[in-house]
């Protein structure tokens, strides 16, 4: 094993947490997510790396295919197929993305941009009447 940064994890490796999808030998594709300890939660949406599959999945790389060897010493093949979910690369993605508004001056964004027209705050606006208009019991 080899202990790495969490920013130099690539997206495509398997981590604890991660959700995945794989293959065991020919059989049809699965999709669970790698736990440390079988969680009280959908059976078979998880899978513990107590187990040897488990285990062997940690730090494997989509399209990666490694052996085990069961107890019975029947070997198997696990082929991961896709990594749909890594905690590291959704916690990069998101700091990235605040690093991103960061930069934004104060976050502000220009909607609307006013017509030269424009009375400053407090100024108050005069009354307009043309001709005979009578401007009604709201001019009192």
């Amino acid at each position: 094993a080899e202990v790495v940064a969490m920013d130099s994890v690539g997206s495509d490796i398997v981590t604890l947490n991660s959700r995945l999808v794989f293959r065991v030998d020919a059989g049809p594709a699965q999709t669970r997510t790698l736990v440390q300890n079988e969680v009280r939660g959908p059976v078979g949406s998880s899978l513990s790396i107590m187990t040897r599959r488990g285990l062997c999945m940690l730090g494997m790389a989509e399209g990666q295919t490694a052996w085990i060897e069961q107890a019975d010493g029947r070997r198997e093949s696990v082929l991961i197929a896709t990594v749909l979910y890594q905690p590291e690369a959704a916690r990069r993605a998101v700091r990235e993305k605040s690093q991103a508004e960061a930069r934004r001056p104060h976050g502000l964004t220009l909607v609307y941009s006013a017509a030269a027209d424009w009375r400053p705050l407090g100024e108050r606006a005069g009354m307009r009447q043309t001709g005979d208009d009578d401007p009604g019991p709201a001019a009192a």
